[in-house]
């Protein structure tokens, strides 16, 4: 009778513990705390020291402790010696084999019984333990348990059995509700609340290391859902989320932020280097594998952008915002991996300081073009120039395109400065038109000008206003421009050609152009990249590349300009080639109009000293 008394009396110590987890341990104690490294929040411990000792002071129990799965101590009462910082070899093994078990624990200072009560501690109710809690209670279970004690141990189960299932069970729920608030539904990854739930933890961490957030963007992944149905796209979306779990630390954390876009926690990192080593593994991982949906087979290809803790912000939101500018502009480059810089961040005090100095001098004249001549391969004579745009800075004097374009591309004034542009260079070229040459001029178009405005509007007021008539205006788009929303670039594409304005696609051979848009798509001309021509008679590789690109875009009738031609024994191979039209060094650098003028007046032809020279 005694030995059936005392076991409903342990299961009734077991309810107890569980009581107790429900009331102090659930409310403090996260999954993240227990699969870091790091102590507690300040906060946290805080808190579970005061529910502790309400607990104790209520005769409820005389100590507990967490322990990490790995047996390291997070978290003990005040009472606890401090040399036990392990959770003994023989209870950790027990624990990882039974859910719950107790066994007699030490007598209080007081000579009171006691018994420790081991419970496995599902943070996350995923199913598996995170970690192992030990409660130590006010009474014995030792073989010679007395019958008082007995009594004590049911009703101190009874007292709490009515409330303490009713909480264990209340709180599960909770547990639940808060599990699913944080996990994305579609891929069962961690969601935007779960990264900010993380953000204690990299304080806690900030004084022993560094941290990094990646954020990845898939590239392409809106013609997976116009060709093959939103469907397809999910599914592909679930296939990357468990490729990047598999691809980092299990310390690390994976959230899906929306959309295509995903963001990776390294908790912590060795050094900046590091953390470009991670998302250089993981956009090549995710290139590697192999994703197939509906029986079609995908290649998967991210921009990853990279920002630091607590270097670059010392908040998730922060990390999210430069990660983003870092991830755009892997994206604009094709660089697929950047790390965050104040030189790519609009919101740098620097940066500001910039850009409000742009807004000026875009209003102010402060803007200059330069011109860069083309000429004719066969001929050598110069029909068409392209306009660069220049910023004659009142304190950092002539500044290049790269130190000001990327910024104005991400605030927006990219449309008023385009416009700017668009209309100086009109003006120009209808002025060498009076003056008897009349030359072409090109004008680059970024991708936000070219389907976030009202492009052939622009066009057309400029071309009345200035007086230019259409064939002698060409524009330039990138590919990267055309694919980030091919049907909007298509259709304005289209309505420029019915104007009658020449398009060329710049930089081809850097994007991902489709074939079969290509086909189609109303363009009158490719420019190869400089990155091919500048030494194709020295690298076979780029030869074989340039020469390709040549015989591609002749087949689908279309005139090709070589850019970055620097000597005239590349341009005599572009010539026999049957390259249309180059430009670079080897012809001209870019200069203002009245150096353009001067030039042109005094030019020797170059077929004429190539020829010489050979």
């Amino acid at each position: 009778m005694t030995d059936t008394i005392e076991l409903r009396a342990l299961r009734e110590a077991g309810l107890t513990a569980q009581t107790i987890v429900a009331m102090a341990v659930e409310q403090n104690i996260s999954e993240e705390d227990l699969n870091g490294t790091a102590l507690m929040a300040p906060s946290a411990m805080v808190h579970m020291d005061r529910d502790v000792e309400v607990l104790r002071k209520r005769g409820l129990l005389h100590g507990l402790e967490v322990w990490r799965l790995d047996g390291t101590l997070l978290f003990a009462d005040t009472g606890h010696p401090s040399e036990e910082t392990r959770l003994p070899a023989r209870e950790r093994l027990k624990a990882a084999k039974q859910p719950t078990f107790t066994q007699p624990g030490d007598p209080t200072d007081r000579g009171t019984d006691t018994l420790e009560v081991f419970l496995a501690y599902d943070a996350d109710d995923d199913g598996s333990s995170d970690g192992v809690v030990e409660i130590v209670l006010p009474a014995s279970a030792r073989a010679d348990v007395t019958h008082d004690v007995v009594k004590l141990y049911i009703a101190l189960g009874l007292a709490t059995l009515l409330v303490g299932t009713a909480l264990v069970q209340t709180n599960r729920r909770a547990r639940i509700r808060q599990a699913e608030a944080l996990r994305d539904p579609l891929t069962g990854l961690g969601n935007r609340l779960a990264l900010r739930r993380a953000e204690p933890s990299l304080r806690d961490r900030s004084s022993r290391g560094q941290a990094a957030l990646i954020l990845l963007d898939l590239d392409r992944f809106k013609s997976v859902n116009d060709t093959l149905g939103h469907q397809a796209g999910d599914a592909l979306l679930a296939q990357v989320a468990e490729v990047l779990t598999s691809l980092v630390r299990p310390t690390d954390l994976v959230v899906r932020l929306g959309g295509d876009e995903f963001a990776i926690l390294l908790r912590c990192i060795a050094s900046p280097e590091a953390a470009i080593e991670v998302a250089r593994s993981v956009v090549d991982g995710l290139h590697r594998r192999a994703f197939t949906v509906q029986g079609v087979l995908l290649d998967v290809q991210a921009s990853a952008g990279i920002a630091r803790f607590p270097d670059d912000a010392t908040d998730t939101a922060g990390l999210l915002q430069r990660a983003d500018i870092a991830m755009y502009d892997a994206k604009r480059t094709g660089a697929g991996v950047v790390p965050y810089s104040a030189d790519l961040d609009p919101h740098d005090v620097d940066q500001l300081q910039l850009l409000a100095e742009l807004r000026h001098a875009v209003d102010h004249d402060e803007l200059v073009l330069h011109y860069q001549p083309k000429a004719e391969l066969d001929s050598s004579e110069v029909l068409s120039v392209e306009g660069l745009v220049r910023w004659v800075h009142p304190r950092h004097g002539l500044l290049q395109p790269g130190a000001f374009i990327p910024m104005a591309e991400l605030t927006g004034l990219i449309q008023p400065l385009t416009a700017w542009v668009l209309d100086q260079a009109c003006r120009q070229a209808a002025l060498w038109r009076a003056a008897g040459r009349p030359l072409a001029v090109a004008v680059n178009i970024s991708p936000r000008s070219l389907v976030g405005g009202d492009l052939p509007a622009m066009v057309l007021e400029t071309l009345a206003r200035t007086g230019l008539p259409a064939h002698l205006l060409e524009l330039e788009i990138t590919e990267t421009a055309v694919m980030a929303d091919p049907a909007g670039a298509t259709a304005v594409l289209e309505h420029l050609d019915a104007i009658g304005i020449r398009v060329s696609l710049d930089d081809f051979g850097t994007g991902y152009t489709s074939m079969a848009l290509l086909a189609t798509l109303p363009v009158h001309a490719l420019k190869i990249d400089r990155a091919f021509i500048t030494g194709m008679l020295g690298a076979q590789q780029d030869a074989a590349v340039a020469e390709s690109l040549l015989t591609l875009a002749h087949r689908f009738g279309l005139q090709v300009v070589a850019e970055g031609v620097e000597t005239p024994d590349v341009w005599e191979r572009l010539r026999e080639l049957g390259c249309e039209q180059a430009q670079g060094f080897h012809l001209a650098r870019p200069m203002p109009a009245p150096d353009l003028d001067a030039w042109l007046s005094q030019r020797t032809p170059l077929r004429t000293s190539v020829a010489s020279a050979s």
